[in-house]
């Protein structure tokens, strides 16, 4: 589940990086998300997920010494399996940072490997099926030349969300929070502006082994 799931995140980074290619090439108008999501706009509504975040108080929780100001917040596991089994072509849903401001974002779904790709190692040579993960990319409602890409996984989200004015804004799990472990740890939202240090983030993610990911070949192949 560990290795399935780093797989997850790496190929979030890759989707994020491929989404700010895209922003950095679009015109003054309408980007090519944005182009997007208006087509997808009249073909039909939206699956809207309110409240899919839990905020806790701040008080509660000793923010890290690299982060100013973060929000913290448990997910609706409920409202996270549907949209993981439900995978909505269109989704809207929101958040709220450390300010107490509503982000609210609109995401297309994005189909980023075939269907029956399986995650394999040397001790398992038939593979566990990537069928966890529910993958999109998306603008911030009422933000211009705005992006993001964020994943569903298995009681995680893990993305990034960017604005010409506030920069990028990290949406994941630390891994440890005084002791607490990752997997019950609480999710945390910041603003890369809110670091103390620098960023670590580069468009780039770390070589995955092509021996580890099974893709079946396509009907073309086959033919």
């Amino acid at each position: 589940m560990q290795r399935s799931n780093q797989f997850f995140k790496t190929m979030t980074l890759t989707l994020i990086c491929f989404l700010l290619h895209f922003l950095a090439t679009a015109n003054q108008n309408l980007t090519p998300i944005e182009q997007s999501l208006q087509q997808l706009r009249l073909r039909q509504k939206p699956f809207r997920v309110n409240d899919l975040s839990i905020s806790l108080q701040a008080s509660l929780i000793k923010i890290p010494q690299q982060i100013k100001n973060a929000a913290y917040f448990h997910l609706d596991k409920q409202k996270m399996t549907e949209i993981r089994l439900l995978k909505p072509e269109y989704l809207i849903t929101q958040f709220v940072d450390a300010y107490g401001q509503m982000i609210t974002v609109e995401l297309e779904r994005q189909l980023i490997m075939e269907p029956g790709a399986r995650m394999i190692s040397p001790d398992d040579a038939t593979g566990t099926l990537l069928q966890e993960g529910a993958f999109y990319r998306g603008i911030i409602k009422g933000k211009s030349a705005s992006i993001a890409a964020i994943s569903f996984l298995e009681n995680e989200i893990v993305g990034v969300l960017s604005t010409q004015e506030e920069g990028n804004i990290i949406i994941g799990k630390p891994q440890v929070i005084d002791g607490i472990s990752e997997s019950q740890s609480p999710h945390m939202l910041y603003y890369e502006s809110d670091l103390n240090i620098q960023s670590p983030f580069t468009c780039g993610v770390p070589d995955i082994n092509p021996s580890l990911v099974s893709i079946p070949p396509s009907d073309e192949s086959s033919s």
